[in-house]
């Protein structure tokens, strides 16, 4: 069945509304349901996890490790147990969050940092990609346009002009943050304050 041009847009229009669902805040100490599609994200990243915690990759320094939790835990406080803090070798300076609580911190971000506050920073704006949950948004966001664009298809709507740009960006998305997102991380919530 092929549906008219005029209707093909309004029909996208209606489908891609679905797409931006908002989410909680995560509580502390809290796991999604095990009927969710976030448990079924969660249980991905624990075996990636699993696997990260058992790899030779990790740096293994108590004395760095236990300074970088303490930080941690004085600028996300509730959140402290919920999320897990490993350094990786790396020259990047770089530090990513994911959203079952795994916390990547990089050894090139470390040595460019000058001072602790720009430590607590870093560490403050990548647990609040966790707590406001930006990237299970991000997954979602996702999963509903790809739904919208195969509906599109199978109905055989044209698809000429915004999709191929739509269907490079989910194809390449790999976890990360968008920047509207990103830009909102620092200042939300408990993370305004600095750390004591």
């Amino acid at each position: 069945m092929k549906i008219p041009k005029l209707f093909g847009w309004p029909l996208f229009l209606g489908l891609s509304a679905c797409a931006s669902q908002p989410v909680d805040d995560a509580s502390p100490g809290e796991r999604p349901a095990t009927d969710t599609d976030e448990a079924g994200l969660w249980q991905m990243l624990e075996r990636d996890e699993y696997k990260l915690q058992t790899s030779t990759g990790v740096v293994r320094d108590p004395a760095l490790q236990a300074y970088l939790e303490s930080v941690l835990c004085r600028v996300v406080r509730d959140h402290c147990a919920d999320i897990r803090l490993y350094v990786l070798p790396g020259g990047g300076m770089n530090a990513a969050m994911a959203p079952n609580g795994m916390m990547l911190v990089f050894t090139g971000l470390l040595v460019r940092l000058e001072n602790e506050a720009q430590l607590a920073a870093v560490l403050g704006h990548e647990a609040a990609h966790y707590v406001k949950r930006h990237t299970l948004q991000r997954w979602r966001d996702l999963r509903a346009r790809t739904a919208t664009l195969h509906t599109l298809t199978v109905c055989n709507v044209p698809t000429s002009r915004p999709w191929p740009r739509l269907s490079r960006r989910a194809s390449a998305w790999r976890g990360s943050v968008p920047s509207r997102l990103r830009r909102k991380a620092p200042t939300t919530g408990p993370f305004t304050e600095p750390p004591k």
